[in-house]
C-alpha cells in the first residue's frame, strides 16, 4: 500500500523553507508514535450515524454506494482503485502543515482524545486498530479542510464555488457530508411525516386526463410545499373544471382568473442527470437507517415513483417544468426514478393526504368520464376540431329532421 499510515516529518519546524526541503517520499519513514489505545466495542448509542448500506438496497445498485474517485473514512480505505487520491491527500497534508506551521502531534492528539467517540459513530463498529483509525481520520480531516480552503480562495479550482459571507449557517448540527446534503434539501421542514405510507397514486398521465394539472414550485427545495389545490366548487361539481377549455382554446390562458378552476398539483423541480441516482440513493440510505420516521426524501421519491410509470409520464411532467431531463430519453428517466424507489420502506409519509386526495379525485366517475371523452375526442387540436365540427353537423342534421317532421 502506498501509505501504511500517517507519515509525518520528525522535527517539523515553523520554518517553511526547512519543511519544503523534505521530499514527500521521506514521509514513509516518519510515524506519529502516539501510544495505541484499547477500544471498547461500540454500544448502540446516540452517536451512531454512519451505516453500511442495507443489503436489500445494495443489491439493486451497489455501484451507487461505492466511491469512484475518493473515499472518506475507513469503510473503503485501502482499495486499489482509490490509491491515486491517497497520494493527493498526502500532498494536501504536507502543504497544509507547511502553510500553517502546525505541529502534527497537536492535531493527532485532538483526534486521539475523540477516538472512542469516532468509533461509536459507526454502526456495528470497525475491525481496525486504533492507530489506523487515527491515521485515516487525521489525513482525511486535513484533506477536507485544505480542499475547502482552496475552493473558497479560488485556488487550484480557479473559481470561487463558495461565498462564506453569503452562506446561511445550518440551524441544526449536521453529522457528516451526506447528512449535510440532506439538510440542504430539507432545511426546515414545516410538515412532518405523520400520515400512513403512500400505498398507491395514479400515474401523471391518468391524473392529467382526469383534470389534474401540474404546476412547478418555484425556487429552491419545495419538498414541503407539495400539495393538491382545488377550487372549492370543484369539490361539489366537477362541471366547473374548465381544464379542457383552456387546452383547446389557448387564448383563454391569458385570463389568470380561470386557473383556479382547475385541480392543481404543485411539485418541485426534479433534475435527472448522471449524478442524480447516486446522490438520491445515498441520502435515502441514510434516511432508511437513521431517520426512518423523518424520511423526507424517501417520501418524495416514492410519490414520484407512483406518478411516473412510462416515458409519457416523464414527457408530461417535463413539459410542465417539473422534470429537468438531462439524460435525453424519457424512458431512461422513468426507469431511473422507478429504480431509485425499489426496496424503500416507508414507516409514514409527508404526502399521505396528497395521495389520498389524488385517488379520490381520479375515482370520481365524473372525472374519469371527462378524461375518457378528452383522450378519445379531444386528445389534440385537430381531433378536437373534427369533433366540434362533427357535433355541429349532427346538430344541423337533427334540426332539419325535427323541422321537417313538424311541417
Amino acid at each position: 500500500m502506498f501509505w501504511r499510515g500517517i507519515k509525518l516529518w520528525r522535527g517539523i519546524t515553523t520554518n517553511e523553507e526547512e519543511n519544503a526541503a523534505i521530499p514527500p517520499n521521506d514521509c514513509e519513514e516518519m510515524i506519529i508514535d502516539l501510544p495505541p489505545q484499547v477500544l471498547e466495542p461500540p454500544p448502540q448509542c446516540a452517536e451512531c450515524c454512519i451505516y453500511r448500506v442495507p443489503k436489500r438496497l445494495r443489491l439493486v445498485n451497489g455501484e451507487a454506494y461505492t466511491p469512484k474517485l475518493i473515499s472518506i473514512g475507513p469503510f473503503h480505505h485501502g482499495k486499489e482503485e482509490l490509491k491515486d487520491m491517497e497520494k493527493q491527500k498526502l500532498t494536501y497534508y504536507i502543504e497544509f502543515l507547511q502553510r500553517t506551521a502546525t505541529n502534527p502531534r497537536d492535531i493527532a492528539s485532538i483526534i486521539a482524545e475523540k477516538q472512542q467517540k469516532i468509533i461509536y459513530c459507526y454502526d456495528g463498529g470497525l475491525e481496525i486498530s486504533s492507530q489506523n483509525i487515527l491515521k485515516i481520520v487525521l489525513l482525511d480531516s486535513i484533506f477536507i479542510i485544505e480542499y475547502f480552503v482552496r475552493a473558497t480562495a479560488g485556488g487550484e479550482n480557479g473559481n470561487n464555488h463558495m461565498e462564506p459571507e453569503k452562506q446561511k449557517p445550518p440551524e441544526k448540527k449536521v453529522k457528516h457530508f451526506t447528512d449535510l446534503i440532506r439538510y440542504i434539501y430539507y432545511p426546515s421542514p414545516s410538515k412532518l411525516p405523520t400520515g400512513d405510507a403512500v400505498s398507491y397514486v395514479y400515474s401523471a398521465t391518468k391524473l392529467y386526463e382526469a383534470g389534474v394539472r401540474f404546476k412547478v414550485i418555484e425556487g429552491e427545495g419545495g419538498f414541503d410545499k407539495i400539495k393538491l389545490k382545488k377550487w372549492k366548487p370543484l369539490g361539489k361539481c366537477q362541471c366547473f373544471n374548465f381544464s379542457w377549455l383552456l387546452i383547446f382554446i389557448p387564448c383563454l390562458k391569458c385570463f389568470t382568473c380561470l386557473e383556479p378552476t382547475q385541480s392543481l398539483l404543485y411539485l418541485p423541480s426534479f433534475v435527472a442527470d448522471n449524478r442524480t441516482e447516486e446522490l438520491y440513493r445515498n441520502i435515502m440510505a441514510l434516511e432508511q437507517c437513521h431517520y426512518p420516521l423523518e424520511a423526507y426524501l424517501c417520501n418524495y421519491m416514492v410519490l414520484l415513483d407512483h406518478l411516473i410509470n412510462t416515458g409519457e409520464d416523464v414527457e408530461l411532467l417535463a413539459d410542465k417544468g417539473i422534470i429537468v431531463n438531462a439524460l435525453g430519453s424519457y424512458e431512461v428517466v422513468a426507469a431511473m426514478v422507478n429504480r431509485i424507489a425499489v426496496e424503500i420502506v416507508e414507516e409514514n409519509s409527508c404526502y399521505s393526504d396528497v395521495a389520498e386526495n389524488l385517488q379520490i379525485h381520479y375515482e370520481k366517475g365524473c372525472n374519469r368520464s371527462i378524461g375518457y371523452l378528452k383522450s378519445t375526442y379531444f386528445s389534440n387540436l385537430w381531433r378536437g376540431t373534427a369533433t366540434v365540427v362533427g357535433l355541429i353537423i349532427l346538430g344541423f342534421t337533427l334540426w332539419d329532421f325535427v323541422r321537417s317532421t313538424i311541417k
